[in-house]
């Protein structure tokens, strides 16, 4: 159906095989052969105008409208997975260069002669301590007695020399030793019986059971190194209230450890060394800048 004022005409295209021809067919279509028909129809108005199709107007408007959003969408799309990229890298660099300043900042401590030595009225009865006393190992005997200020469950030896100001490093030999847990302590931490080695407890340590790898905040976490250190460097920094842990190889800071940060005590800190083997372990010469 028609609205009023237009006039609907077709048009016919005929090409015979090797004749175009643009004007009406031959009187007897019968006798000819045709290879293609195009049959189109359109609507005009009276002053000769065409009238678009509507259906194909509407098709055309959509498709236009859809396809550059879609693109808009994957934009953005590529923009949030290149933003999550460069996070990523930022916050992986960051931690990279801040675990170099630490070890770096220990590296350019110079060796001087003071020491920390190993209290023994304090440590577990079954340790044996050097003369000096700088070195340690356990005997594994049942046979002392623990006095009442005496560790009396671990074989902890906790340092003559507490620290309550100013930077510090000393190096700790494992050497071979499985079972070892080094870090600092304040002078009132729980010595007595069995218990978790909790900041709240006084503790800031790594232990090592059997290469497994651990610290302690308000529970026990692992550390996941790939490698068994046997020297490490601990550098205590009370301004910052930072100690900072690295393995060494010879003298040289070979990889970093593990950061314990905000150490919020005013009580002076303690080096402290526990084994539960009977491998000898070493503490060196501290240093004060």
């Amino acid at each position: 159906m028609t609205m009023a004022g237009e006039v609907i005409y077709s048009t016919f295209n005929f090409s015979q095989a090797g004749v175009n021809t643009a004007a009406k067919p031959p009187d007897n279509c019968e006798d000819v052969t045709y290879s293609q028909v195009n049959l189109k129809t359109s609507t005009i108005n009276q002053d000769g105008t065409p009238v678009a199709p509507s259906n194909e107007l509407k098709i055309s408007e959509t498709e236009s409208k859809e396809h550059p959003f879609r693109k808009k969408i994957l934009v953005m799309l590529c923009l949030l997975f290149l933003g999550t990229v460069l996070t990523a890298i930022i916050c992986i660099s960051i931690w990279v260069s801040t675990r170099d300043t630490l070890c770096k900042m220990v590296t350019k401590l110079q060796d001087c002669q003071s020491e920390v030595t190993l209290n023994s009225s304090l440590s577990h009865c079954w340790l044996i301590l050097s003369t000096n006393p700088t070195r340690v190992q356990n005997n594994l005997s049942n046979n002392c007695q623990a006095g009442p200020q005496r560790f009396d469950h671990f074989g902890c030896a906790p340092g003559n020399e507490g620290f309550t100001s100013g930077k510090h490093y000393w190096d700790v030999h494992v050497g071979n030793s499985n079972l070892w847990r080094i870090g600092v302590i304040t002078e009132s931490a729980e010595r007595r019986k069995e218990f978790l080695m909790t900041n709240k407890k006084g503790y800031w340590v790594i232990r090592n059971n059997n290469n497994n790898y651990t610290f302690f905040t308000d529970d026990e976490n692992a550390l996941n190194l790939s490698y068994q250190p046997n020297k490490i460097r601990l550098y205590l920094d009370h301004e910052k209230k930072q100690l900072s842990l690295c393995a060494m190889d010879n003298n040289s800071i070979n990889a970093y450890i593990y950061t314990y940060k905000d150490i919020n005590t005013s009580e002076k800190l303690y080096p402290i060394i526990c084994t539960g083997d009977t491998k000898e372990i070493t503490i060196n010469p501290s240093c004060k800048t």
